[in-house]
């Protein structure tokens, strides 16, 4: 008989009540002993993975809260099993270790091993506090280990620790003058979250390959800083590419006030209208439950042309590699101002990208005419359009 999970059903039918508990109260409302609690925390978490607020939020009463557990000892598990969310969120396939070092020989006391798409792998120890000596040889033996059971491989793996509280020093110092500096590195948790955020905010697969670059051991040992100069980038880069949704100061202005809001109710539209949620992977990379769907949402502003009303979207050339991969590959147009979306399969503009309009700056022109419940995709030369309206929500 499967186990209730009591906090996903408490969440069910109280979401707002539980977005405003601490994290005591949650993990309290789970059942069963200190790790199935955790377990189900887990589940939770998965469940909310659209929150990432909660998420952060749950980090931040875990590091640095003076919230007393009956068992204090749960709180260092409450953080692993956080630490080891922000890695699935960030694509990683994630296997989750033990709540404790085991005696065992059998069992690898690891708190997590997160892998990348091609197969590099990262031992994850978790540490709140560098107030009791940490050991080194610990995580290293138990990469000792998977290597030998062949579960990682000696060229593609390291051990990454994850600190919980600011300015662990102690922990730092260890790592630079020992010899394990070279399949070992450091990052704070809050440096995690930022990494997340990133990921949220682009659109190239690619990039985050980048991303898991800069966790792998290179000549440099701390790498908050690091992130935190890739966190303000981001956020200059975004808005360059908000310049190219219109095609008019005045109007672009207008659009960046408000694109993250308008583009938020296109996606509840479009879930409502294929009755799937989705989960977001990229900034507008959008993928079903069942991973077999992936779905790139675009929107736009309304234009008027004279008598004429259309609709103007960017179409990029890492839409495809985003999107190829999934069983079911479409991209949304969602019109602004009226309840219409139009989903196209990428194979379908791929084969007519070479009849589009490109701009200067390398993407295609998708400007979709509306009339009268009838679309039409403008193609290149005069009055070349083709007829999308089949593709309509």
């Amino acid at each position: 008989m499967i186990k209730e999970n009591r906090l996903i059903k408490f969440w069910n039918s109280n979401p707002e009540e539980v977005e405003e508990m601490n994290i005591k109260e949650i993990i309290n409302i789970a059942n069963g002993n200190t790790e199935e609690r955790c377990k189900e925390l887990r589940e939770f978490l998965q469940k909310n993975e659209k929150n990432d607020e909660l998420l952060a939020k749950f980090v931040k009463e875990t590091i640095n809260s003076t919230i007393k557990y009956e068992n204090e000892e749960i709180s260092g598990f409450i953080l692993q099993e956080l630490i080891n969310e922000i890695g699935r969120r960030l694509e990683f396939k994630v296997e989750y270790g033990v709540y404790r070092g085991s005696k065992k020989p059998d069992i690898i006391g690891y708190d997590g091993v997160w892998t990348t798409e091609d197969g590099y792998s990262f031992i994850i120890e978790s540490k709140k506090t560098d107030t009791y000596t940490f050991q080194l040889e610990t995580p290293y033996k138990y990469r000792e280990q998977l290597i030998e059971e062949k579960k990682v491989e000696r060229e593609k793996s390291s051990i990454l620790i994850v600190l919980g509280k600011e300015k662990c020093k102690s922990i730092e110092y260890q790592i630079r003058g020992s010899e394990f500096l070279w399949n070992t590195r450091g990052v704070e948790v809050k440096a995690l979250l930022n990494l997340l955020q990133i990921k949220k905010e682009l659109n190239d697969k690619n990039t985050l390959k980048q991303i898991y670059e800069i966790l792998k051991p290179h000549e440099y040992l701390k790498i908050d800083k690091l992130i935190d100069l890739i966190f303000f980038t981001a956020n200059d880069s975004r808005l360059e590419e908000i310049e190219e949704l219109g095609e008019a100061e005045e109007t672009t202005i207008a659009i960046s006030k408000n694109e993250r809001e308008r583009k938020e109710e296109g996606i509840k539209r479009l879930e409502k209208k294929l009755n799937k949620s989705l989960n977001k992977k990229l900034k507008s990379l959008y993928v079903t439950e069942d991973s077999e769907t992936g779905i790139i949402a675009c929107i736009s502003h309304k234009y008027i042309q004279g008598k004429k009303e259309y609709y103007w979207f960017a179409y990029k050339e890492y839409y495809y590699e985003n999107l190829k991969d999934y069983k079911n590959g479409y991209i949304a147009y969602i019109c602004e101002g009226i309840d219409d979306i139009l989903l196209i399969p990428i194979e379908h503009i791929e084969k007519l990208r070479k009849n589009l309009n490109q701009s200067k700056k390398g993407h295609w022109h998708i400007q979709i005419f509306a009339k009268e419940n009838e679309f039409k995709l403008r193609l290149k030369g005069k009055n070349n359009v083709k007829d999308v309206t089949e593709y309509k929500l």
